[in-house]
């Protein structure tokens, strides 16, 4: 047999398996929809996180082609009660305040589900032609109850404590908390008990508390009551937290290791894990309120990310709005302004340099947070089907 014809079977064959492939995964992720379709918003978030990191471990290669093994399995989560619903509803701040909580956690739990920014190019949006791809985690409208929303005091809320920031040497079994130290305290409920550990240098005992109950002084925290708070003037900031409990009074952390949402996002302060931006594609006067559907979507830039697609202004008349923590000055059209709503309407060259410094990172290595009116999105970005819904 000749080496052309040999390498035509080989080719042939190739392709077969590509078919046989395709059609093998078609089915599974058919059967896999219709029942991952049917579960509740806890399950389904779950599923989708569970789905997303499978999937980017089990890739295959055949020739020139490069298949995921496992469906995919994310379904848009759609809110059907107004915001804020009932476990949000009774906020000790009001119904405002609840409904912003709300939308700060369905921010986090998409990001979540997406993978935290570990993986950039999740949509494969090099098939894309201008358009970014992207994926709309939820949906949702406002309960008349929260009145108007404005984007300036959503980003604002942001700046909520997320999580408090492990102070400790973390020797302790499961990373919780302790301290290295020569000598455990004795006749001290601080640091007063030696457990085993091999993280501590030669010659140093990891040290936790006595009572293992105190798991917030553990990791460098204060368990004070609050006659004891009043006074206290570094350990101001109040943490509720099952992993920092305390035997007795409440749980209070150095204003300098309290996270925000905007940390766990950008991945900064050591509560996160990759680098993202939260943007908001809106009219500059927009705002939260009733009567409207919004969306909260999940935008991952490949290698034909295009950020004049992104903005959209000249045809939409809508603008693209980085949110970003006090402090941060973005540069628009020659001013700066120092909101937290940085208004960098991304279009002209100026808000284009404005966009690049403003990352962490090029616009190619993050993912982004998008929230808009739920018709807006597709002006955006090309927006990737989830499970039973038609493309």
């Amino acid at each position: 047999m000749s080496l052309a014809k040999d390498k035509k079977g080989l080719v042939l064959g190739s392709i077969i398996e590509i078919i046989i492939l395709i059609v093998a995964i078609g089915f599974i992720g058919t059967t896999m929809g219709i029942a991952l379709n049917r579960v509740d918003d806890k399950t389904a978030e779950y599923q989708c996180w569970f789905f997303n990191t499978l999937r980017f471990g089990t890739k295959v290669e055949k020739g020139p082609v490069e298949f995921n093994v496992l469906p995919k399995a994310c379904k848009i989560i759609d809110k059907k009660d107004d915001i804020p619903s009932k476990d949000y509803k009774g906020h000790i701040a009001g119904e405002k305040e609840g409904a912003q909580a709300e939308i700060r956690d369905l921010v986090k739990k998409c990001w979540w589900m997406w993978l935290e920014g570990r993986q950039q190019n999740m949509l494969d949006s090099e098939f894309y032609n201008l358009k970014n791809g992207c994926f709309i985690c939820y949906s949702f409208s406002l309960d008349k109850s929260a009145g108007n929303i404005s984007y300036d005091e959503f980003a604002d809320s942001l700046n909520k404590p997320y999580a408090a920031v492990d102070e400790s040497d973390r020797c302790a079994p499961f990373g919780e908390g302790g301290r290295c130290m020569a000598e455990c305290r004795a006749n001290s409920d601080y640091f007063s008990k030696e457990v085993i550990s091999s993280k501590c240098e030669k010659g140093l005992k990891c040290c936790v508390a006595d009572n293992s109950m105190n798991k917030c002084v553990d990791k460098g925290g204060a368990c004070l009551n609050p006659k004891q708070a009043k006074l206290e003037s570094e350990f101001t900031e109040l943490y509720y937290n099952d992993k920092w409990g305390c035997r007795l009074g409440s749980c209070y952390v150095k204003k300098k290791n309290m996270a925000s949402y905007y940390d766990y996002l950008q991945g900064t302060k050591g509560v996160g894990v990759g680098a993202g931006k939260v943007l908001v594609a809106a009219a500059a006067d927009e705002d939260f309120r009733s009567g409207f559907k919004y969306a909260i979507t999940f935008v991952s830039p490949g290698k034909n990310f295009n950020l004049e697609a992104a903005s959209g202004t000249a045809a939409t008349g809508l603008g693209l709005f980085i949110l970003g923590q006090a402090g941060i000055a973005i540069v628009s059209g020659g001013f700066t302004i120092p909101l937290q709503i940085a208004t960098a309407v991304v279009g002209g060259t100026t808000a284009l340099a404005a966009w690049k410094t403003a990352d962490s990172g090029t616009i190619r290595d993050i993912n982004y947070i998008m929230i808009s009116k739920y018709d807006t999105v597709s002006k955006k970005c090309a927006i990737e089907p989830g499970v039973g819904a038609k493309s």
